[in-house]
């Protein structure tokens, strides 16, 4: 269910943004999607009142898009793992980012800044993660599991080294997040 809704969730955005910022017009009715100040037509002639018009319209799409996940979570301690993991494979930052605990969160939100990745891209696009799989699933409690992770790396030279990561998921208001990250050395170096 989660996925399902997640994937919607990010059609919306993708289908926003791209009419936001490769659309000659006004985009229609924006203070239906978002938080942005109304503007008159005739002021939307000048390009640099244009551009900033539709940067606020987006900023406030994304905003209700990020309010719309906070209400969502991963609803198994499996689940919160594979999201995880998803979003280390399609380097989408997002993902990883929601299906943190919140003190995770901040943490995450600091190594992008520090590693530039403003746009929420992670990793890089060589090497890039092939696939991923569980090397092993420990139950430290009923609220706590701790999971290995060992993902696969490939160039455009053919495979890469393979790299592991340890998480642990952690269950807080009926929702599963990620409560801690191991990274090796390689693997952070690959990420951020």
């Amino acid at each position: 269910m989660f996925k399902n809704i997640f994937s919607y969730l990010f059609s919306i955005l993708a289908i926003t943004t791209i009419l936001l910022l490769f659309s000659n017009t006004q985009p229609l009715n924006n203070n239906l999607i978002c938080n942005a100040e109304p503007i008159s037509n005739h002021d939307l002639k000048d390009e640099n009142t244009q551009l900033k018009y539709q940067i606020e319209s987006l900023e406030g799409t994304i905003k209700m898009l990020k309010d719309a996940l906070d209400e969502l979570g991963a609803t198994t301690p499996n689940e919160a793992m594979n999201i995880w993991a998803k979003g280390i494979k399609t380097r989408n930052g997002y993902l990883q980012y929601y299906v943190l605990c919140d003190g995770m969160k901040n943490e995450f939100k600091k190594e992008l800044y520090k590693a530039q990745h403003t746009s929420w891209v992670t990793g890089y696009s060589s090497p890039w993660v092939s696939s991923y799989n569980i090397i092993n699933i420990e139950k430290i409690n009923s609220v706590k599991y701790k999971f290995t992770i060992n993902f696969n790396w490939a160039t455009s030279m053919g495979p890469y080294d393979s790299t592991k990561v340890t998480i642990t998921t952690t269950k807080i208001d009926n929702k599963w997040c990620i409560s801690n990250i191991l990274w090796s050395d390689t693997m952070k170096k690959l990420i951020f």
